[in-house]
């Protein structure tokens, strides 16, 4: 199972040697706030994934992707119909692009 994109940035944030501090400086955000989003408790701004990026110097498409997901998973996690929702936004989404 892949990694909650809190985890994925705290996993980052730890082998690069950073403090939270540090990293919260350069992205110009509170401790705390950054704190939250690695301990799953607040999702970051989109405009944020950029920045992680940057100064982990990573892929941004696969932060994207785990951002995502989560998004998507905290969205459907109390829903029953999980797999029928599912179903049908994939195909909204394939229409849409034709």
């Amino acid at each position: 199972m892949e990694n909650s994109f809190g985890e994925t940035i705290r996993k980052l944030r730890e082998g690069n040697n950073l403090l939270l501090r540090e990293v919260s400086a350069k992205l110009e955000i509170d401790a705390s706030v950054l704190s939250k989003i690695e301990n799953n408790n607040r999702i970051a701004k989109k405009e944020l994934i950029k920045k992680f990026a940057k100064i982990y110097n990573v892929d941004y498409n696969k932060l994207l992707i785990i951002w995502l997901s989560d998004k998507i998973v905290n969205e459907l996690k109390d829903e029953n119909n999980i797999d029928e929702i599912l179903k049908i936004a994939e195909q909204k989404i394939k229409y849409g692009k034709e």
